[in-house]
């Protein structure tokens, strides 16, 4: 599995390990497809332009979109179709304003905290609350 993580103030760059499923770093999860050769990913994330156009166009969703799109045109991630971005996005923004919503970040949410919320985008559906 491979975790592409990005926050409000800064770009996780480098790609680097966690733990998906519990890791108090992440929000929440989209899943958008498999990984074919978990091997090739780190090569082909580190060929990804970091800063790629000008400066005001740049920031991390747009590399995490280039990367996304690279994987998915050299065959990397399967089982997912990942070729609309703007689809991408709004699946994942849709996904964590109904997180919102619900009180999943608030800190007397009742909720399981044990698991990251995720949503798998190939099934159409949360598997995770």
């Amino acid at each position: 599995e491979i975790v592409l993580v990005t926050g409000v103030q800064t770009c996780a760059l480098p790609i680097f390990r966690i733990d998906p499923d519990s890791d108090p770093r992440i929000v929440v999860r989209v899943l958008l497809g498999d990984v074919s050769r978990i091997d090739l990913v780190d090569s082909l994330l580190g060929a990804v332009p970091v800063g790629q156009g000008s400066k005001e166009d740049f920031n991390c969703v747009s590399w995490i979109k280039d990367a996304l799109l690279y994987l998915y045109q050299v065959g990397v991630i399967s089982r997912g179709d990942i070729s609309d971005w703007e689809s991408v996005k709004s699946t994942a923004l849709t996904y964590v304003n109904e997180k919102k919503q619900q009180g999943r970040f608030e800190s007397g949410w009742e909720g399981d905290t044990s698991r990251v919320a995720t949503f798998d985008r190939t099934l159409g559906r949360e598997v995770y609350p």
